[in-house]
């Protein structure tokens, strides 16, 4: 396949749960979305990825471990979608993104990922067993009639732009988890102890939830934020949670809110002093 097809219909069926950010992108929506770090552990990535591990590399952390297998380490910001709803919290009554020009980029890319590379005939593939095949989306009828998003060259126009966005936020990411890597970061020490993601149990695909108490300091010694910035975010979770918090929750969501306020309140104590 030399080329794929694709348009987007703006159906928003595919807007059905808050999106995973970058770290970056959480602190930018910070007003928008309640956000947990995670990190993903995978070892022998050479064996798990074959076919397209050279766009995961590109966006990711590798290190040795033990002998010659290395570690695929992945940074990310999970949402929280608000209790008792079934869509994005910033899908409006329209159907339509109220933040569309501030989305995050996995929502520009989709159903497309940066990490899957350019290569068309990956994409269509992961586009029939990924996207298609779970839903019935309007963008998969008459895609004959749909532009070229897709060729040899990689993305085209537009896709083009939101892939070079997209890879520049990430590398943002990327760097910070080299720090907390180099700094040995408490929760990479912890990490490290967990079981590891390999080819033999991937189905039980294991990530690991992240207050961001134990990612400020790694934040402001990147430099690309600043106390200002983090003194920000914190205030805008603490709006957000607080008004999930007067919901009527079951116990689980209850705790999980309260223990993410801790942690932001946490945090403010810490750069006042």
């Amino acid at each position: 396949m030399s080329e794929l097809k694709f348009k987007c219909t703006a159906c928003g069926d595919c807007c059905t749960s808050t999106p995973s950010m970058t770290i970056f992108e959480s602190m930018k929506l910070s007003d928008r979305f309640i956000s947990v770090f995670r990190i993903t552990n995978i070892l022998d990535a050479d064996k798990m990825f074959k076919n397209n591990k050279d766009a995961l590399y590109d966006h990711a952390v590798l290190y040795k471990s033990k002998g010659s297998k290395r570690h695929f380490i992945e940074i990310i910001a999970d949402t929280i979608k608000p209790y008792a709803t079934q869509k994005c919290s910033a899908k409006g009554i329209d159907n339509l993104c109220e933040i569309y020009e501030e989305r995050p980029e996995i929502c520009r890319m989709i159903p497309f990922r940066t990490r899957y590379g350019n290569s068309p005939s990956y994409n269509e593939y992961l586009l029939q067993e990924t996207f298609f095949k779970s839903r019935n989306y309007p963008c998969a009828k008459n895609r004959d009639e749909a532009p070229v998003v897709i060729d040899k060259t990689g993305f085209k126009d537009e896709w083009l732009k939101n892939h070079q966005y997209s890879k520049k936020i990430i590398e943002n990411d990327k760097k910070i988890l080299e720090e907390m890597i180099k700094q040995k970061n408490e929760y990479i020490v912890f990490f490290e102890k967990q079981p590891p993601i390999t080819i033999d149990n991937v189905s039980s695909y294991r990530q690991y939830p992240l207050p961001i108490s134990l990612l400020f300091k790694e934040l402001l010694k990147s430099k690309i934020y600043s106390k200002e910035d983090i003194i920000r975010y914190c205030n805008n979770q603490l709006k957000l949670i607080n008004e999930e918090l007067n919901k009527d929750l079951p116990i689980n969501r209850k705790d999980m809110y309260e223990s993410l306020l801790n942690s932001n309140n946490k945090i403010l104590m810490e750069l006042s002093i």
